[in-house]
């Protein structure tokens, strides 16, 4: 089982990149083919030169956007496809068929987060094509949401979210197989070294547009927003790069023996805060603001010993005293994180509006509660609470526009519920623990220090903001905690022993909870997180497979379906009016099979031989406004075919039931 879960959810992550890609492609045409090119590159460069793959990889994990940018005059997120499609490449090239590699302690969270991502986000994608792939290429115009979105977009953004998390425990087990034990160099220069080549980049583009020239390389919004996005065309996900890299860059500077690495170290942090103060953003303030908290306190403690820290702690004291003279009298044009904390929230003396504004950010925090009290088990799907955020802002309070749950652990919580939720939650709780128990020896202290600070202040970030929802965030974050681990955790405390069941009854315990959620995610998906039942809800017109109103002999309006039908429209009364027939010349031979069902109740189902009508009266709830119908006809026809001019494939006509 061990070897086949990580096949399984490793398989699961190519088919969401290709899925993602292939949808994507259609406006950006050589997206698919880009992005397969990169998988075999990355497969093949990782097994002939090891030593080289990862570091490309990550050396161009940050630029990605900005030479997307350059090159086609605009970014999205799709594109990405092609950067996670080389990292799996390099996954794949470790073997597809080898067993996990996580430590002991920690496999059984991880392994059953990873499955259940794996699982559940084909069972969202179906749900968003209302279980009818056709549609995603189909004319028909179709809204997933009460304002807009189509299926194809939908669908995209669940594959997106699987592929960040599941390919982000790829590779934190990747590093694991590769570089454990450790360290012995050849992290710092196979991955570390390659990843702040990159970072560094992306901070002096960011440092350039937020003190000289915000349009320049800068993608979207961002320059009228006045907040530097660097080379990640996406400012709040260029922001926690440069604070996780406030440590990393120190981090690097100080594990070594150089004699310069005082003054780099110093100019890694002050290289950081720029990058993060050009960006604006508020949650990478608060990741920074940890960051420096935990080294202040690292160098506190080694004082006495290690003279040379007072040195570095001076520096960091300039550095600070630099920073905010840089920010106030600057030409630059950029906000600042400060000055757009302070002008989105209530006034700090008014303590409960400040406290529930923080908590509920415009909506999006009672959204979240909503959909956990109302799914508490299975959750809305992962990757689903982006698009689902604006009907459920609607109902607690005012229509927002799309955005996260304002909140990592909620966040997660929603989309994929108790059931789903029991992997990382505990994850969190066991690495939590570690890092509090642990701090390196020696030398490596202060390194670890930083790094245990970037992974606590990502970890405090993650309360006011969602940013593992970025791929290159999401990646930094598991190598800084393999980092942090490779420096202050022996390798012997790898084969702890697990807190869950071991062997048959651990696996079993996650298959079983692995299939009840898939089944409970499955019942939703069919029922009320349909697309259709979401529609009826909120109240916005959801159709396909139904061809423009026509008129019978006698006047009444009718309409043609395709081979799947499915309308959300207004009733009127108690009762509505049935009425299908069909045309097919053969029908008296061959029977069609016809199905109508009102709400999730089967109402109609009949075999047709001629073109008599059928009728029938269903009875409607009271009060009801909208109802689902669904229509399914087991072949059609095409009067083309049979010498007429009507190129349509018709199935059943119904009469318009909107009539009563």
């Amino acid at each position: 089982m061990d070897r086949l879960s990580r096949a399984f959810v490793l398989a699961s992550m190519l088919a969401a990149l290709a899925l993602q890609g292939w949808l994507a492609s259609f406006e950006w045409p050589p997206l698919l083919l880009a992005s397969t090119v990169a998988i075999l590159a990355g497969a093949l460069v990782g097994r002939w030169w090891p030593s080289l793959a990862p570091g490309a990889m990550l050396l161009t994990g940050y630029l990605a956007p900005v030479v997307f940018s350059v090159l086609l005059g605009r970014f999205r997120l799709p594109y990405m496809t092609v950067w996670m499609g080389a990292l799996l490449g390099v996954v794949l090239s470790s073997g597809i068929w080898r067993p996990w590699v996580l430590p002991g302690r920690w496999r059984w969270p991880l392994v059953f987060w990873a499955l259940v991502v794996a699982v559940v986000w084909p069972i969202v994608a179906l749900r968003e094509m209302d279980f009818a792939p056709a549609i995603l290429t189909a004319r028909w115009r179709i809204a997933n949401t009460g304002i807009g979105v189509l299926p194809a977009e939908a669908v995209i953004s669940a594959a997106d979210a699987a592929l960040i998390q599941g390919t982000g425990l790829l590779w934190f087990d990747w590093l694991f197989g590769r570089f454990r034990p450790g360290p012995d160099g050849r992290l710092g220069r196979q991955v570390l070294i390659p990843f702040a080549i990159g970072a560094a980049l992306a901070c002096l583009l960011g440092a350039y547009q937020g003190f000289v020239d915000l349009s320049f390389g800068s993608g979207g919004g961002w320059a009228a927003l006045r907040r530097a996005a660097g080379s990640m065309v996406d400012a709040n996900a260029f922001g926690m790069i440069a604070a996780l890299w406030t440590a990393g860059f120190a981090a690097l500077a100080l594990d070594g023996r150089q004699p310069t690495r005082t003054v780099l170290a110093t100019a890694g942090l002050a290289l950081g805060w720029t990058g993060l103060w050009a960006s604006g953003s508020r949650s990478a303030l608060l990741a920074g603001l940890v960051i420096l908290a935990f080294l202040a306190r690292h160098l506190y403690r080694a004082a006495s010993a290690r003279s040379d820290r007072r040195a570095v702690f001076a520096g960091i004291a300039a550095v600070g005293v630099l920073l905010v003279l840089v920010a106030i009298i600057a030409p630059g044009s950029s906000r600042g994180p400060l000055r757009r904390a302070f002008s989105a929230l209530p006034a700090p003396t008014a303590v409960g509006p400040f406290i529930h504004a923080l908590w509920d950010r415009n909506h999006y925090g009672a959204a979240a509660a909503l959909m956990i009290r109302e799914h508490p088990l299975a959750g809305v799907g992962v990757g689903a609470f982006n698009l689902l955020s604006t009907d459920y802002t609607h109902l607690v309070g005012s229509r927002e526009t799309f955005d996260n749950a304002q909140n990592w652990y909620r966040h997660e919580l929603a989309e994929l519920g108790l059931l789903g939720s029991a992997g990382w939650v505990l994850w969190v709780v066991l690495f939590a623990a570690t890092l509090a128990r642990t701090r390196g020896a020696g030398d490596r202290q202060i390194p670890a220090g930083l790094l245990k600070g970037a992974l606590v202040g990502f970890g405090v970030a993650s309360l006011l903001g969602v940013p593992a929802q970025n791929a290159a965030v999401t990646l930094t974050f598991w190598t800084f905690a393999f980092w942090y681990i490779a420096l202050a955790v022996p390798a012997a405390e790898d084969a702890r022993p697990a807190t869950v069941p071991r062997g048959a009854w651990g696996w079993l315990l996650a298959l079983g909870l692995v299939v009840a959620h898939a089944g409970g995610s499955l019942a939703l998906a069919r029922g009320d997180l349909s697309v259709p039942a979401r529609a009826r809800r909120i109240g916005w017109t959801y159709e396909y497979g139904f061809y423009p109103v026509e008129q019978q002999p006698n006047g009444r309006p009718f309409r043609w379906t395709a081979r799947e039908a499915v309308s959300v429209a207004p009733v009127e009364g108690g009762e509505l009016d049935l009425e299908v027939w069909i045309s097919h010349p053969d029908a008296a031979l061959n029977p069609v099979a016809v199905r109508v069902w009102v709400d999730s109740a089967l109402v109609l189902e009949t075999d047709l031989r001629g073109a008599d009508h059928v009728r029938r009266a269903v009875l409607l709830p009271e009060g009801a406004e909208r109802v689902v119908l669904r229509a399914h006809v087991s072949r059609t026809w095409r009067p083309a075919d049979h010498g007429g001019t009507d190129t349509r494939s018709l199935g059943m006509a119904i009469g318009d039931w909107r009539a009563r």
